[in-house]
């Protein structure tokens, strides 16, 4: 069956429509490598008509192939493109971006030869919830996305990367990490209740969990109660590479994390930019963003890109 796809023009915390806001560059040395590995972790945040978008890109694409495909690994959540098992969407439904800095990136970076971990996996979650967060004020048994997943396949993704993570063998340091993380998850989807709904529709899950009044909060949660799974696995590539730089390109708190993580095995901190954030009080443009005392959302700048030289 043909797949129906969404257009989907904000999401949380999946990059389809980001500029880089933030930059983290850690490194440790490799003895097999003979230099330091070096990490850039660019942290990414939606806002589809910024111009930054189509600069960034550029600027990033013309840097990967100048420093050519035996010096970068690049690691990425992109919806828009298969993860590393193969998956592009979910049932019938596949996510296609209309523009924007990661949209796409992974399979084109895959075209042009660069080894690249899409470790995304949340496919079937976006398809079914991104319209409802996108249309707020729409029936969601009229969003055909929501009405035709069932919950049960918003739970096999989380439990297949659960068990899937819990195979990953790093080292014992990196283990501890990566346990931490676990924990923080599965008492999540515990609360969710996901195993005594799993025949229901995601429209029906909804309406039963939630109201107009609170579903904005409950969807941020749907979409995030997991993200730990994520840094796991932005760790686990970055652990698993010789390649002398690698990229990471994910939301900012999964760069954050990550930092965190890789500090706590013995990388260091050589670069960290300032964060800019400015106030935004048309609250149509603030979905997925905190609302401070109902008036307003703190959205962030686009970074320049010139600290790179220093590195590469």
């Amino acid at each position: 069956m043909k797949k129906i796809l969404l257009f989907l023009s904000i999401l949380v915390s999946t990059g389809v429509h980001a500029f880089i806001y933030q930059a983290k560059v850690l490194r440790k040395y490799n003895s097999e490598l003979g230099t330091y590995q070096y990490v850039f972790g660019l942290g990414d945040f939606h806002d589809k008509k910024n111009s930054a978008n189509a600069e960034q890109r550029a600027h990033i694409e013309a840097l990967l192939h100048a420093q050519g495909h035996e010096q970068c690994k690049i690691v990425v959540e992109d919806l828009t493109s298969a993860n590393n098992l193969g998956n592009t969407g979910c049932g019938n439904f596949s996510i296609q971006s209309t523009g924007g800095f990661l949209g796409g990136l992974a399979h084109n970076c895959k075209d042009s030869g660069f080894d690249v971990d899409n470790v995304e996996y949340r496919y079937c979650r976006v398809a079914a919830l991104g319209p409802v967060l996108n249309n707020p004020e729409k029936d969601v048994n009229t969003i055909v996305s929501a009405t035709q997943t069932s919950v049960n396949e918003l739970a096999q993704e989380v439990i297949a990367t659960l068990a899937h993570v819990e195979e990953f063998h790093d080292g014992q340091q990196a283990h501890k990490e990566y346990k931490k993380c676990i924990k923080e998850v599965k008492p999540q989807l515990k609360k969710l209740k996901f195993n005594k709904q799993l025949q229901a529709t995601v429209a029906q899950y909804l309406l039963k969990n939630s109201k107009p009044t609170n579903r904005a909060d409950f969807l941020q949660n749907l979409f995030t109660f997991d993200s730990a799974l994520l840094d796991i696995k932005f760790m686990h590539a970055v652990l698993n590479t010789q390649k002398p730089n690698v990229f990471v390109f994910a939301g900012g708190a999964h760069v954050d994390r990550m930092s965190t993580m890789l500090q706590n095995i013995g990388y260091e901190v050589v670069h960290d930019s300032d964060v800019q954030v400015s106030q935004e009080f048309d609250l149509k443009k603030c979905i997925g963003s905190n609302i401070v005392d109902g008036a307003y959302c703190l959205k962030p700048e686009p970074i320049g890109l010139d600290f790179f030289d220093h590195f590469l």
